[in-house]
């Protein structure tokens, strides 16, 4: 149920224009369908790791879409 309102709630924001940087991703996977989600579910994931940022901790998502390489950011929880 969780991850249906995560989804709804991620394609609302592409719908708008706008996903927020505040939505959390708790895991490895919902970190994916984010960065997914955030290039309109046509990519393929090349690399997932997280990372620490400003000291903050981060899931670095590298996305191949369209001929171009893109690392999405995805905060953790």
């Amino acid at each position: 149920m969780r991850r249906a309102v995560l989804v709804v709630c991620m394609l609302a924001g592409l719908v708008g224009g706008l996903v927020s940087a505040d939505l959390l991703a708790a895991t490895r996977q919902q970190a994916v369908a984010q960065a997914l989600a955030n290039d309109g579910n046509t990519g393929k994931v090349l690399s997932v790791r997280k990372e620490d940022r400003d000291g903050r901790s981060v899931w670095a998502v590298k996305v191949l879409t369209d001929g171009r390489v893109r690392v999405h950011r995805i905060p953790a929880d």
